[in-house]
């Protein structure tokens, strides 16, 4: 009965081991989960320390930043303050402006007034710094008027006497009414303080303006398509009742003006109408024959056998001094070569006021062996002047005494004695003897004329000098007829 007892415990023990297993094994996977469990708390308590380090660092951060914003605050209310000082500034400068316009407007009207009296003073100094800048020539004859007033009176009796539009009477006083008499010049290319034409032509003015006060304008044209608008800008704008052009290029515009305004004077310098105007003067000077002179002494002074012309703009005028300077160097001799050029073409008048351009035109020419250049070019003579003095070369200067621009470069000056001729015109017209017609200048009555050598006379040599005289006075007695390019190309 045991041993039966014995066996079914021993089945009941073998049945209930299973259970127990499973017991077992369910304790172990418990354990297992609780150990991961634990390492996963400890992660997350780990998790959980490092959020709450950054929400403290987040913290410190935030007040500091409420620091930052508390000083931007103060800053920005600064910049607050500072802008409504600049709108009290702005407004009290407003008020200060309406004030100051105010002033101004007064001032204006103080300024109209001044403007006439400043009109009046730079006439003044222009009068005296271009009769002072005439040191070629004009400042000579401007100390003779001073020095000894009959000694110049007579010279200037010389110039014109036999010519029918001109009176002998070089002393007469201004007229009275002179604001009636208001005279215009209109001047060519490169105006005044040209060192030559337009300064011997103003040199006549100055001469009599000396004698007494009247009033006058000048200009010079932009261009020649402005001219005429230009030149009438001195009869409708500035009250002109006299006006002197110079050079011939205006003449047509004088044809123009000279029939609108019947009642109105003009006077060509070298050139004149083809028809007749009653209210039209011109004064013809015949450049050919002191060209012709320069021509022989270029002949006689060159030691390379090469010489030069340089003019301004190719117009007729112009043509005249090259053709008289080609048969005076043809009489001497026939050997001498002549290089020629322009510096501008016709109705193109920038070649007479370009310093620059004569003077880079006169280099090359002296490279390529030419040693005497005659330049009738205006106001851009002076560059060919220049060229020479530094290259040691010669030039025969033009239009009014250039000798002592660069003494002993300057061989001599073929002058026209325009400043005589706009003296005898303004006197004329003063004096109400001005008539119309043509008044011819060439040697014989001193419109023309080579200088006296002042620089140059022992460069020179009295034999030279010599052939130079008796060539001028089978000039003027007619064994010598020195072609007219302007009577040939009428």
């Amino acid at each position: 009965g045991f041993a039966v007892i014995a066996g079914e415990v021993r089945k009941l023990s073998q049945s209930s081991a299973h259970p127990t297993t499973e017991a077992e094994n369910i304790v172990e996977r418990l354990k297992d989960k609780i150990r991961e469990g634990g390492q996963s708390s400890q992660k997350v308590s780990e998790s959980f320390n490092e959020i709450l380090g950054g929400i403290t660092e987040t913290v410190a951060i935030t007040g500091e930043t409420t620091g930052y914003l508390k000083e931007q605050n103060k800053e920005i209310l600064g910049i607050k303050a500072g802008i409504t000082s600049i709108f009290d500034i702005t407004n009290e400068l407003q008020n200060s402006i309406k004030v100051q316009n105010n002033d101004m407007n007064k001032f204006n009207e103080s300024f109209k007034t001044l403007s006439q009296l400043s009109t009046n003073l730079t006439q003044f100094i222009v009068e005296h710094e271009h009769a002072a800048k005439n040191i070629n020539g004009s400042i000579a004859l401007l100390k003779d008027i001073s020095n000894d007033s009959n000694k110049n009176s007579s010279l200037l009796k010389t110039y014109l006497e036999k010519d029918n539009v001109m009176t002998k009477d070089l002393n007469k006083p201004i007229v009275e009414n002179i604001e009636a008499k208001k005279v215009g010049f209109v001047f060519s290319a490169g105006g005044l303080g040209d060192d030559s034409y337009n300064d011997m032509m103003f040199s006549g003015f100055v001469k009599l303006r000396l004698k007494g006060f009247f009033p006058f304008e000048y200009i010079s044209p932009r261009e020649k398509k402005y001219a005429l608008n230009d030149i009438e800008s001195l009869i409708e704008q500035k009250g002109c009742k006299f006006i002197i052009v110079s050079i011939g290029h205006y003449k047509e515009v004088v044809r123009n003006l000279a029939k609108k305004y019947p009642q109105i004077k003009f006077a060509l310098i070298d050139d004149s109408l083809d028809e007749p105007l009653k209210n039209v003067s011109s004064i013809l000077f015949y450049p050919h024959e002191s060209s012709y002179l320069s021509g022989c002494l270029a002949a006689l002074q060159t030691r390379t056998g090469k010489v030069g012309f340089i003019g301004g703009t190719d117009i007729p005028a112009l043509r005249c001094f090259l053709l008289g300077y080609e048969e005076g160097i043809q009489y001497l001799d026939p050997k001498v070569q002549l290089e020629q050029c322009f510096l501008s073409a016709d109705n193109d008048f920038t070649g007479f006021n370009n310093p620059e351009q004569g003077y880079q035109m006169a280099r090359q020419y002296y490279q390529k062996g030419v040693d005497i250049i005659f330049a009738p070019a205006g106001h851009s003579t002076t560059g060919v002047i220049k060229a020479a003095k530094e290259m040691q070369r010669f030039i025969i200067g033009v239009d009014v005494n250039q000798d002592a621009l660069a003494p002993g470069y300057v061989l001599t000056s073929a002058m026209k004695r325009v400043d005589n001729a706009v003296y005898r015109l303004i006197q004329n017209f003063l004096n109400k003897k001005l008539q119309s017609g043509k008044v011819e200048m060439n040697l014989n009555n001193n419109g023309v004329s080579l200088t006296d050598f002042k620089y140059t006379k022992d460069i020179i040599g009295k034999p030279n000098l010599q052939k130079l005289k008796d060539i001028e006075n089978k000039i003027k007695t007619g064994k010598i007829v020195v072609p007219n390019y302007l009577k040939l190309n009428p």
